[in-house]
């Protein structure tokens, strides 16, 4: 009797490592290197580093698209609740109507997952460690002509769907190219990844942030900013 106890104890002790490395299950800290190609100017100073932190179905990360525009945002996946929030702290800044805490919360439908397919070709490769997998992305543009992307996604760790990039995607981009003009891109390659200390807690919006929808935040914004007429140009 004591032998089975022994024996199915090892035999936890084996698969515990495989039940955590899994889709919606796994926590820890995605690290990415960034590469920047095209005509950048020579006083820019553009990121190198990225990160993104995991707990199970959700994600915190910086928020790429904000920073691009000069706005420093932290943006909260929920793939379970199919939200996506971007939050902004300017609680420090001393410029009066811009003295608050707003966060602005998404809602993904149904019909913008399906807006996108996803196709395997086979191929894969291995990367941070992880076995990735090379994945065709298709979407229809606005003459209704198919327009392709190729990236390199997990399906071992992350969320049980990506809703940061590729919503509706079942696999976590490891390797994916984002497009900022027509002359400049930036390359995301995950080079580690570091299992834990992620906690639940973190993923969770903090107290005192009032919740405005993107048109309201930009009126405040561009307001603060000494938006009117050509207001938002020059922004």
């Amino acid at each position: 009797m004591k032998r089975r106890i022994f024996l199915f104890a090892l035999l936890l002790s084996v698969l515990a490592p495989a039940v955590v490395a899994q889709q919606g299950k796994w926590s820890g800290t995605v690290k990415y290197q960034l590469s920047w190609t095209g005509n950048i100017p020579a006083e820019a100073q553009l990121p190198t580093e990225w990160e993104t932190k995991v707990f199970e179905n959700k994600t915190k990360s910086p928020s790429f698209t904000w920073a691009m525009s000069g706005l420093p945002a932290t943006e909260l996946t929920d793939a379970a609740k199919k939200t996506v929030t971007f939050t902004f702290d300017f609680s420090m800044i001393p410029i009066d109507e811009l003295n608050g805490k707003w966060f602005i919360r998404n809602k993904v439908k149904d019909e913008n997952l399906a807006e996108v397919s996803y196709k395997e070709t086979g191929n894969t490769k291995e990367m941070a460690g992880k076995k990735v997998k090379e994945i065709v992305c298709t979407v229809k543009d606005k003459e209704g002509a198919d327009v392709t992307e190729t990236i390199w996604a997990c399906d071992e760790i992350g969320p049980v769907m990506d809703l940061m990039y590729y919503p509706g995607l079942k696999a976590m981009p490891f390797e994916y190219k984002i497009e900022l003009s027509e002359d400049i891109s930036c390359t995301f390659k995950v080079v580690e990844l570091i299992d834990g200390k992620v906690k639940n807690a973190e993923m969770i919006l903090e107290s005192g942030f009032e919740e405005l929808t993107q048109e309201e935040f930009m009126e405040k914004l561009q307001s603060a900013l000494g938006g009117g007429e050509g207001g938002e140009e020059d922004f």
